[in-house]
């Protein structure tokens, strides 16, 4: 019987649900940009983000913001790891550690994860994912 409650804990403590204080809303950002080329039409890619924050925050004051860009082969799980996410998320971390004044900007690159796939590969540059990055803290500016 003691074998089958020392289970019963374990599983219980590996799968650990999210944290119910972090709340987060998923929208695909539209990004659009001219081109060099005249008369062609401007690319327009979807960018997948996450705006996170901690349960019964005011989202329209002014808070702390952290962008979290993944690297090359990662999707924004990087940052916001789904699996026992109170001990491996770096999403939830911050979150549940500020008094409700950060709030965290989860991203997809363009080309990667959930976002935009362009077909044409030099559409997805060191420059574009800048630019994407850029437009979207600008976006963030302005509410």
């Amino acid at each position: 019987m003691l074998q089958i409650w020392i289970f019963l804990l374990a599983t219980i403590y590996i799968f650990e649900f999210a944290d119910a204080a972090v709340q987060c809303e998923k929208k695909n950002v539209t990004i659009q940009w001219s081109t060099v080329v005249p008369n062609t039409p401007s690319p327009t890619y979807f960018i997948a983000t996450w705006l996170c924050w901690k349960q019964d925050t005011q989202l329209n004051e002014n808070k702390v913001v952290h962008v979290t860009i993944h690297g090359f082969s990662y999707d924004h799980t990087y940052w916001s790891f789904p699996y026992q996410s109170s001990r491996y998320s770096y999403v939830d971390y911050i979150i549940n550690h500020s008094n409700g004044s950060i709030v965290v900007l989860n991203v997809d690159r363009l080309g990667v994860g959930l976002s935009s796939k362009p077909s044409l590969t030099t559409d997805v540059t060191i420059d574009s994912n800048a630019y994407v990055i850029y437009q979207l803290t600008k976006m963030l500016y302005q509410g």
